[in-house]
This record gives structure tokens, C-alpha cells and sequence, in this order.
């Protein structure tokens, strides 16, 4: 405040003649003020205004949200101060033991890049055993609404067998291809429900055993409704 003058505290209940959005990059100010559920010339409360935030940064979008609240001559404006998080996302891994078996990893990770509210999570797996999955998923809404997810994998590694002194005497390949495409329908804090099909090919073959081929293939349907309360990712 300036010298002279009094600090006024924030009352108990607000109500914003505006609310503004700084800092986004990816997302318009439209989208955030959105996730925040707060509108102009409604009375909140400090304890919903701080909830309409918290619930925000569970979206899992952004480093940090919070409000700065201005007094203008005769109400209050809200600015919501953001940093989102990037959009995209590499990660690579190695892991060696004492039975050298090594596997080299890479991750990516597209979050609301190559669509609006969705995400690409893609996995490959080189070593001793090896997997590619690639997990997209689709939602039509923010709060509510409708999404498709597909989930198509492959992998394959070595079984051993072993003699009474543990040593590795005959081994096998097992090789998995498949994929899952479901549709389902979300309320955010209520319900969601799922219908989803699948589909995948189980093979073993032989690697140094004397080992009879084996080929196995299933398919179906699968249906589940569950409930998630989790508020908060950290």
C-alpha cells in the first residue's frame, strides 16, 4: 500500500468483475478459466476459490496455478497465474545385471499435441527381451464427457529351464502381439465406464531346446466401471 494508506483485508467472499489468465502458452485462457469452474459475478468463498485451483493443478497440465486477486475501484479481478507443463517428454533407460541380460529403453510422451486433450505414450524395449506399446488416448471434454483409447504391444523374451545345479540348460522364445481398443464415458469425482475389446497372438518357439511350437490366439470383450478419487497426482 502506498505510505499513508490502511491495507484492506480480502473479505470472506469474493466476487470478480473479471477473470484473467497469464503465463499459458498452450492452452487459451478460455481452457484454463474452464478447469478453474470459477465465473465472474458469482461469490466464492477463500475455501472454494483455493479448491477451484487445487482441483486445477490435478489436471496434471500445469508446473503451478495460483490466483492473484486485484482490487479495481469497485470489486475485485482474479488472475490465474500459470505455467504449463511441456508437452512433450523423451526419456531413455539402460539396466545391466550378473546374468548379463541388459535391455535399453525409450519413452516418449505427447501430452494435448498431436490432439486437443490427449496422449500418445509410446515404449520400446531392446535386450534380452524386448516390448513395443504404444497407448493413445482421446478424450471429447474437459469435465465430462467421451474418449477412445488404443493400445496395440508387442514383446518377446527367452524362458529357461535349469538343472539341479542352476544352470541354465535349455530355453525357449515367447512372443506376444496384440492390442486393446476401448470407448468409454468419464464424469470427473463420479464415474467412469469402459467398453473395450482385445485381441492377441501367444507363441512360443524353440531357441536351443527340443521344443514343440505352440500357438495360441484369444479374443473378447470386456466391460468395467470404476470410480476414482484421487485429487492430487503428487
Amino acid at each position: 500500500a502506498e505510505t499513508g494508506t490502511l491495507y484492506e483485508p480480502t473479505p470472506a467472499f469474493l466476487s470478480f468483475s473479471r477473470i484473467k489468465v497469464t503465463g499459458n502458452r498452450y492452452l487459451s485462457s478460455s481452457n484454463v478459466i474452464e478447469y478453474l469452474r470459477l465465473k465472474p459475478g458469482i461469490y466464492y468463498s477463500r475455501e472454494a476459490i483455493s479448491r477451484a485451483f487445487a482441483n486445477a493443478y490435478s489436471s496434471d497440465l500445469f508446473r503451478f496455478i495460483y490466483p492473484r486477486i486485484d482490487k479495481t475501484e469497485d470489486n475485485y479481478e482474479l488472475t490465474a497465474v500459470v505455467s504449463e507443463k511441456e508437452r512433450k517428454h523423451l526419456g531413455l533407460g539402460f539396466t545391466y545385471n550378473e546374468s548379463n541380460e541388459f535391455v535399453a529403453g525409450l519413452t516418449v510422451e505427447l501430452d494435448n499435441y498431436l490432439q486437443k486433450y490427449s496422449k500418445l505414450l509410446f515404449n520400446i524395449k531392446l535386450g534380452t527381451s524386448s516390448e513395443i506399446n504404444l497407448d493413445y488416448v482421446k478424450n471429447f471434454g474437459k469435465h465430462w464427457g467421451v474418449y477412445f483409447r488404443v493400445f496395440p504391444y508387442f514383446s518377446e523374451q527367452k524362458l529357461y529351464s535349469y538343472n539341479d545345479q542352476h544352470e541354465k540348460i535349455n530355453s525357449v522364445k515367447a512372443r506376444e502381439i496384440g492390442g486393446t481398443f476401448g470407448m468409454g464415458f468419464y464424469a470427473q469425482d463420479a464415474v467412469n465406464a469402459e467398453i473395450y475389446g482385445f485381441s492377441y497372438e501367444a507363441k512360443t518357439y524353440r531357441d536351443i531346446a527340443d521344443f514343440e511350437n505352440t500357438r495360441f490366439i484369444s479374443s473378447g470383450l470386456g466391460f468395467k466401471v470404476y470410480h476414482e478419487s484421487l485429487d492430487d497426482y503428487i
